[in-house]
């Protein structure tokens, strides 16, 4: 007999204790490196500062479901879905960045994901100027420098064979997600089940996290019909089964995601 789920999640967060470990400490990229020469495409948000917050970001998202639910023992029903989610979007970013045999696809892609960053940020502030009305020099100041990023973005994109309007496009995290694990089933057959299960589990993490009922109906326990019509129900955490796909998928990803980034930072 294998191990159990409960097992299974208790290994995951002794994994999540050691990533937590590695990411206080400072990665530094080494000269001559793969991640070096990678991030030599635009130096201004180079793919190592992308993926490095990536993994962070997934680990700790990672580590406050695992401590709520797990450590804690805390019967969460919903926030801990957009917890989950979370992780696997860091993880997910940077493991599309990492993980491809192409430098230049790589390249690409961090500058896709850079130009979001700035455009982002820029939408964000000029929001904030409208909201309060405000003339703030330094606000307008950095509103520019953003924009001659942005720009900047789109002219490195058409050295590596892209058109402005593909640097410029919208990212799909959905897509991004489906990329990278489809990736990981090629490279580790063993999570094909797992990943498969999380491609469809995302949607429904997708859901809680914009607020919306649909995606709780799964996990809700009903009770009696009412007179009249209708039934009571309760909104449940769905056990250690639901508790172990959302958190090992996340944890997968952010295991591949560490591995390549601490090899290739080094020379």
């Amino acid at each position: 007999m294998g191990p159990t789920n409960e097992q299974r999640l208790l290994t995951i967060v002794e994994a999540v204790r050691r990533w937590r470990d590695y990411v206080t400490a400072p990665r530094l990229v080494a000269a001559h490196s793969r991640l070096a020469e990678d991030d030599a495409a635009f130096p201004v948000l180079p793919l190592s500062h992308l993926a490095w917050f990536g993994i962070v970001h997934g680990v700790d998202h990672l580590e406050m479901y695992l401590d709520a639910l797990v450590v804690q023992g805390r019967s969460h029903p919903l926030a801990p879905q957009t917890l989950a989610r979370s992780a696997v979007l860091g993880a997910s970013h940077a493991l599309w960045l990492l993980d491809h045999d192409s430098r230049q696809e790589r390249q690409r892609r961090a500058l896709r994901l850079a130009h979001e960053e700035f455009k982002q940020e820029r939408t964000a502030l000029r929001d904030m100027r409208e909201i309060s009305d405000v003339d703030n020099a330094r606000l307008e100041e950095r509103i520019e420098l953003l924009t001659e990023w942005t720009d900047r973005t789109v002219a490195a994109g058409q050295g590596l064979g892209l058109t402005p309007n593909q640097v410029q496009a919208r990212l799909d995290d959905t897509t991004i997600i489906d990329t990278v694990a489809k990736r990981l089933v090629h490279i580790e057959p063993v999570n094909a089940d797992l990943v498969q299960a999380y491609r469809l589990l995302w949607r429904t993490h997708s859901g809680t996290a914009h607020g919306l009922r649909w995606s709780s109906q799964a996990q809700t326990k009903v009770f009696d019909p009412l007179v009249g019509g209708g039934a009571l129900g309760q909104v449940t955490s769905g056990g250690i089964d639901n508790q172990f796909m959302s958190s090992a998928a996340p944890a997968a990803l952010l295991d591949r995601s560490i591995t390549l980034f601490e090899t290739y930072r080094q020379p």
